[in-house]
């Protein structure tokens, strides 16, 4: 009786901590012919909603009934704190798109807006993506960021504590 319950306690003591691996993966497209940018980030949710929860002082309850009206507003207020992307060294301003669900893990998909030059077209010489996320939580976070054009080419990179921005290859 006492080996079970030991067991069920220690069954529930990890249904409540954090993974024993910490990763994200980071997508950007870039689109030149629509003058788009869409960024995808897939987390863990349990981390990210408790990170999340705790830095705003309150509770996101993620896909529940009861799940916080501006919980896309704190998600997205977090992620464009800690993830940047620069085309010809311009910040480009990502917003709340969609998202989506499963029982580990949560998409968040914003967008952002290429300014277009005022004469001629929109050419792209340098990119470079910076991404801290969940850095200040866990040490040995590692964030993968896969960079496309749209024309077939993408470069992936893995991001870490000691490596935080890419130049990106365009070539």
């Amino acid at each position: 009786m006492g080996a079970s319950l030991l067991s069920l306690f220690f069954a529930a003591a990890l249904s409540f901590s954090f993974h024993p691996v910490h990763v994200s993966v980071s997508t950007v497209e870039v689109n030149l012919d629509s003058s788009s940018v869409m960024v995808q980030v897939k987390l863990f949710t349990d981390d990210f909603q408790h990170f999340v929860s705790r830095l705003n002082a309150t509770e996101l309850k993620l896909g529940t009934r009861e799940e916080n009206p501006q919980a896309n507003e704190h998600m997205v207020g977090y992620l464009t704190k800690h993830l940047f992307v620069e085309l010809n060294s311009k910040p480009i301003a990502l917003t709340f798109f969609d998202r989506k669900m499963n029982e580990e893990s949560i998409w968040i998909i914003m967008k952002g807006v290429i300014e277009k030059p005022r004469k001629g077209k929109f050419i792209l010489n340098s990119a470079q993506v910076e991404n801290t996320i969940l850095l200040d939580l866990f040490d040995d976070q590692s964030n993968l960021v896969i960079f496309s054009l749209g024309n077939g080419t993408e470069k992936g990179y893995m991001m870490n504590i000691t490596n935080l921005r890419q130049e990106i290859e365009l070539k």
